[in-house]
């Protein structure tokens, strides 16, 4: 089974998308956007039109810098704006 990425370009370089299984590695340097761009092909996968299960190690981000990740993507919030908001600031209810 080939489940898109969500990246157009990177589908059409693998033939169409992920094959079932795969694990996929980026490295690169710190701030380069490598988690970010995981992140992101992850909720495509799991959330596109053929959703497929995914798992997520990062020795580099606790489990809740990731989930903090998640949610700036889904919500277009950046997690640095919510993360020192607490629930009397006026704006919390759009995150």
């Amino acid at each position: 089974m080939i489940t898109g990425s969500g990246f157009a370009d990177l589908d059409a370089m693998l033939g169409g998308g992920l094959p079932s299984g795969l694990l996929l590695s980026v490295g690169a340097g710190c701030s380069q956007g490598t988690t970010s761009f995981l992140l992101t092909a992850a909720l495509n996968i799991a959330l596109g039109k053929d959703p497929a299960g995914v798992a997520i190690f990062t020795p580099a981000f606790t489990r809740a810098r990731v989930l903090a990740k998640l949610i700036g993507l889904e919500s277009g919030i950046a997690p640095g704006y919510y993360s020192i908001m607490s629930p009397g600031v006026p704006d919390w209810p759009t995150v």
